[in-house]
């Protein structure tokens, strides 16, 4: 990982491995600046956070055999989110996050619970239908739906 304006010395990551079970561990900034992870212990597909003091970044998939390389700008929430690059095997995941994290920051639909219940059901589904495609886009290559 490149995290450029970044201050602190080391990142937190949070591994979500379901039904509330959550490991935590460490990751120390390398002597060329850089910050590397890897965990031997995973058994499948995990959604994680990583973050210090005044950066994160959320649902980074991981999974045994990934090899992702992150690199942001962490001055601040808006550099970060804007100017988060993650490439490598299985990136796309991340790219999925990332449409979906736009449509969110969109908001199409508004304050939802403040809508009519009728109103939200229609709303919820046009958004459930987006991130199906959107899905279809990033994991299925050469879908024309």
């Amino acid at each position: 990982m490149e995290l450029n304006n970044l201050e602190d010395s080391y990142l937190e990551i949070l591994i979500h491995s379901g039904d509330n079970d959550i490991q935590m561990d460490t990751i120390y900034r390398q002597k060329d600046g850089s910050f590397f992870y890897e965990n031997n212990l995973l058994q499948g597909p995990q959604i994680t956070t990583i973050f210090a003091r005044h950066f994160n970044i959320q649902n980074i998939c991981i999974a045994p055999g990934y090899q992702l390389k992150i690199s942001a700008d962490a001055l601040d929430d808006y550099s970060t989110k804007n100017r988060i690059k993650i490439s490598g095997n299985e990136s796309e995941c991340y790219a999925y996050n990332s449409f979906v994290d736009s449509i969110l920051t969109i908001s199409f639909c508004g304050d939802i619970k403040k809508m009519p219940e009728q109103e939200a059901i229609r709303c919820l589904s046009v958004f459930r239908d987006i991130k199906d495609s959107m899905a279809r886009i990033v994991f299925v290559k050469n879908d024309t739906r």
